[in-house]
């Protein structure tokens, strides 16, 4: 699968790219990419958004299963982002990826237990804990 996570713009206009959580994504999508997760979609754009509720962005789930792709915006809690630790930032990401996938699983008719279960064992791998998992 070719997952292609990008930055949010907003939080990145205002304070940056974060090189851990770029890093994050980019090894998320490397670990994915050798994977078959459905046989209609192949590739899936992820842009998180991260910005204070007074600033108007919709959230967005566009597919174009004739091309075998699908895109997906999803918020993450503004605050909460801004105000938490490196670890609980790389969370509230990870938990924002399995949600845009869980989001368009059926449609897309992606095998969302097996991703799901490739990035929590990517993330033990790697020391990071996920609360629910």
């Amino acid at each position: 699968m070719v997952l292609n996570i990008n930055s949010p713009s907003y939080y990145t206009e205002k304070f940056g790219i974060i090189d851990e959580i770029y890093n994050l994504c980019k090894n998320i999508r490397k670990e994915v990419k050798d994977k078959t997760y459905s046989n209609i979609v192949d590739t899936i754009g992820i842009v998180p958004i991260i910005a204070p509720d007074i600033i108007d962005i919709k959230e967005i789930k566009k597919y174009s299963l004739t091309y075998g792709f699908a895109f997906v915006s999803l918020k993450i809690d503004y605050n909460k982002f801004v105000y938490s630790n490196i670890e609980q930032k790389k969370k509230l990401i990870i938990e924002n990826i399995l949600l845009s996938i869980k989001v368009i699983h059926r449609k897309a008719k992606i095998n969302y237990k097996q991703f799901e279960l490739d990035i929590i064992e990517y993330c033990t791998s790697v020391g990071i804990v996920l609360q629910d998992s």
